[in-house]
């Protein structure tokens, strides 16, 4: 006992500085504990890091700003590491106790809102899954919601990222809040499935064209909505599924021999008359229709679809491109 109190060194002028110095260097962990509790809004960090973050993603930012940007938290680190090993380890207990008190009161504000934040987080995903899944088998079926995995992303904008067998291991879409304050994946499911299979567009467009029995010259762009994916896994041959597609109609390209404004306008109304009726009930509020000759193209026309301001009458309109201008072209708008 008196061998141990023998080796512990009194303090000197040198020590006061020394832990004054000390206590001073845990002020920059106070902007870690004001992230960990306020957040912190984030402006770099590739797709570690994306808007604003709370609880241990936000000490992380904030502390890799602090190291990496201004390196003052390893500074302040090193000397509290190196001033604790060399200098207060050796020092009375009334020296000592205060400077691990004080260290652990700093690691305590830093963990405790993080740890908090991480339980709203956990609360929030446990109450929030099975509504997803509720909203998945309502859209997609049971087979995509009972496979699918659900991690939460961003509590504040109620992100969450879902991963199916439908899509590559490595990719998943969104589901958050709509304004109505219902959970919906605004066709991102069918987005990454359409980008995981890049004939899977092109191919549901000639279904369409045979389906309707477009003319040679036409050919159609639609906008698949929602699909029928059933047993359907991530490599899977996808042609037996196109039928069952929801889609809207959105554009027909046309293949002309020869154009003029007339030719146009004929065109445009035949297409009101003769195709449209077919597959009306695919069809938004209005239908673009592009023009080419020999390959180019020459314009762009429209069909806006009846509404009162336009005396429920549908509306053509032509729009000329530049490669339109040779045939003499120029815009025009009428009622069909």
């Amino acid at each position: 006992m008196g061998k141990k109190n023998s080796e512990e060194k009194t303090i000197g002028v040198f020590g006061i500085c020394g832990l004054i110095l000390f206590y001073f260097s845990f002020i920059p962990y106070l902007l870690l504990v004001w992230s960990a509790i306020m957040g912190v809004d984030t402006f770099f960090g590739g797709d570690s890091f994306n808007g604003y973050e709370y609880g241990f993603k936000a000490v992380a930012y904030m502390g890799m700003c602090l190291t990496c940007l201004i390196p003052v938290i390893p500074v302040c680190l090193i000397y509290q590491i190196l001033f604790g090993i060399l200098y207060i380890r050796k020092r009375p207990q009334e020296i000592r106790r205060p400077a691990v008190i004080y260290s652990a009161a700093f690691m305590a504000l830093i963990l405790l809102p993080c740890l908090a934040y991480s339980a709203r987080e956990f609360i929030y995903y446990v109450r929030s899954v099975p509504e997803i899944r509720s909203f998945l088998t309502g859209k997609y079926g049971e087979e995509v919601s009972k496979e699918c995995k659900i991690k939460l992303d961003d509590m504040q904008n109620e992100d969450f990222d879902v991963y199916t067998p439908i899509l590559s291991s490595d990719q998943s879409f969104t589901v958050n809040r709509n304004r109505e304050g219902d959970f919906d994946d605004h066709g991102y499911l069918i987005l990454g499935f359409a980008n995981e299979n890049e004939d899977f567009r092109e191919d549901l467009n000639s279904y369409l064209d045979d389906k309707y029995d477009l003319p040679e010259n036409m050919h159609f762009e639609a906008r698949c909505t929602n699909i029928e994916f059933g047993n359907f896994r991530y490599g899977d041959d996808y042609s037996s599924i196109i039928p069952t597609a929801e889609y809207s109609i959105d554009r027909i390209y046309v293949e002309l021999k020869d154009a003029n404004q007339d030719i146009l306008k004929e065109t445009l109304i035949g297409i009101w008359k003769e195709q449209c009726p077919k597959f009306a009930d695919s069809l938004g509020n209005s239908l673009v229709i592009i023009i080419s000759v020999n390959g180019e193209a020459v314009a762009n026309m429209q069909i806006t679809m009846p509404v009162p301001a336009n005396q429920n009458l549908p509306v053509g309109s032509i729009g000329v491109l530049d490669a339109g201008n040779k045939y003499g072209l120029y815009e025009d708008a009428f009622f069909i």
